[in-house]
């Protein structure tokens, strides 16, 4: 009797604990679902601020957009810029170049200058020794007059003489006759 009270009572005991841990394993699920459900909560709440936060997003592509679309206009009038001082530059090469072509001329004309300085100095030295030459003529000259001068002056006193002589040599013979 007693062993099948023991029994009876082992069975009630071993139920009961069954049931508890039916009981224990249905709050523990329980507990899952409900963390599971906080979870799903964050998720939500996560996709409510994500789409909250498109129009933003939106905001800040369509401004990057603009700064794009500006910076294109600044690339396009830096490349109107650019071709303008390349014509520029290409302009002043023309200048610079026929600049150096006339200061090339100059040059060949101060070489040519250079190369007549030898025939200018040559020229300019038989001018001097002309000049020279006819110097030493005229004091050839000088001489020659001033050594003929005494001469003339004694052909002149001469030709006094011959000239008064026959008058004198008449007179003579008158008074003598």
């Amino acid at each position: 009797m007693l062993g099948w009270i023991d029994e009876l009572f082992g069975e009630s005991n071993s139920s009961q604990q069954k049931g508890w841990q039916h009981d224990s394993w249905i709050l523990s699920l329980q507990d899952l679902t409900q963390s599971q459900g906080t979870r799903i909560g964050a998720v939500e709440g996560e996709v409510v601020g994500a789409r909250g936060g498109w129009p933003t997003l939106n905001g800040r592509i369509n401004n990057a957009g603009d700064r794009i679309i500006a910076v294109e206009s600044e690339v396009s009038t830096a490349r109107g810029t650019h071709g303008s001082l390349g014509s520029r530059l290409t302009g002043m090469d023309g200048v610079s170049t026929g600049l150096g072509s006339r200061i090339g001329a100059v040059e060949g004309e101060v070489v040519g200058a250079r190369g007549g300085w030898p025939t200018l100095n040559q020229r300019i030295n038989n001018a001097g020794d002309r000049i020279v030459a006819a110097e030493g003529k005229l004091n050839d000259h000088a001489g020659w007059i001033d050594t003929l001068w005494p001469l003339l002056g004694r052909m002149n006193a001469a030709e006094s003489r011959s000239r008064g002589c026959p008058r004198r040599c008449r007179g003579r013979r008158r008074s003598s006759s």
